[in-house]
């Protein structure tokens, strides 16, 4: 079983289309939280002390292992596989927001510091075409989370009950991403001094 925690900086609140909470409205086993220092976050601490949990953080450094590096019943996945008697609930802290605010949401929070660094390495460029991401293969939220079911998946340290059922995710963030190009692009939306409205 995989959970994942989002963690969304209160800056998310106040930008459109963002996809933290869409992520946690598509995921059963999910939570989604606001804060910037979730150090005595309850919720937060409790998922970290409890030892029937094995818990990650998305988020890259220097000692972060990669996702594609994962092993069924490899390094730091040990006990995790499927087929393990002794298997331990995963659980994934994801850091919902800019670059900049989730770097301080990890110097905030000294529980998250603690735990092992899990790093995506995406072979795909983002499909975020209403963001400009500040490098090539940044992904939104959303897509990191989908990207990390699919490894976990592919490796065989997690059972989905229907195969590649969180893709249902990615193809609700399509149709937003469309959605709103679509908006974009509709020519109702110049008026007579060729300005946009706001939508």
């Amino acid at each position: 079983q995989v959970t994942v925690v989002i963690l969304r900086h209160p800056h998310e609140r106040k930008r459109a289309h963002t996809t933290g909470r869409m992520t946690h409205l598509f995921l059963k086993n999910s939570h989604f939280i606001d804060g910037i220092d979730f150090s005595e976050n309850k919720m937060v601490n409790s998922l970290i002390e409890d030892e029937a949990n094995s818990c990650f953080v998305l988020f890259p450094g220097r000692d972060a292992l990669e996702v594609d590096e994962i092993k069924s019943g490899g390094r730091d996945f040990t006990k995790n596989s499927k087929d393990s008697k002794d298997s331990k609930k995963l659980v994934f802290f994801v850091l919902d927001g800019t670059w900049s605010t989730a770097k301080k949401i990890m110097k905030k929070s000294s529980n998250l510091q603690k735990l092992k660094k899990i790093a995506l390495a995406p072979k795909v460029l983002s499909q975020y075409q209403i963001k400009r991401q500040p490098k090539d293969y940044c992904l939104s939220t959303i897509e990191s989370v989908h990207y990390l079911i699919d490894c976990l998946q592919g490796k065989n340290i997690v059972e989905l009950q229907t195969l590649n059922a969180h893709d249902v995710m990615i193809e609700g963030f399509k149709g937003m991403i469309a959605e709103v190009l679509k908006k974009k692009n509709d020519p109702m939306r110049i008026i007579t001094h060729g300005k946009k409205t706001a939508f």
